[in-house]
C-alpha cells in the first residue's frame, strides 16, 4: 500500500530512497529540534534501540542514534 502525500494534511512528508537515508533523516530531524527529553513507551530499548541496531548494520554507529541521543552523554 502506497502512502498518499495528499491525504496527510499540515504535516511535512519526507520521502527517502533507502533505509540508510531514513536513519540519517531521523538523526537530522532530532538534531534540528534538539529536544531535552524524548519520551515514549520502551523508547530506549525498542524505538531508539531498533534504530541503533539498524544503523550498526550499515557500519553507521555514529549517525547519532546512540551517540548524540544517548541517556549516558
Amino acid at each position: 500500500m502506497q502512502l498518499n502525500p495528499k491525504r496527510i494534511r499540515d504535516f511535512p512528508l519526507d520521502i527517502v530512497d533507502t533505509e540508510l537515508d531514513l536513519l540519517n533523516r531521523i538523526s537530522d530531524i532530532v538534531g534540528e529540534f534538539d529536544p531535552d527529553i524524548l519520551t515514549g513507551w520502551e523508547v530506549q530499548r525498542t524505538s531508539w534501540g531498533y534504530l541503533n541496531s539498524r544503523a550498526k548494520q550499515y557500519g553507521a554507529f555514529g549517525v547519532g542514534v546512540s551517540t548524540s541521543f544517548s541517556v549516558n552523554r
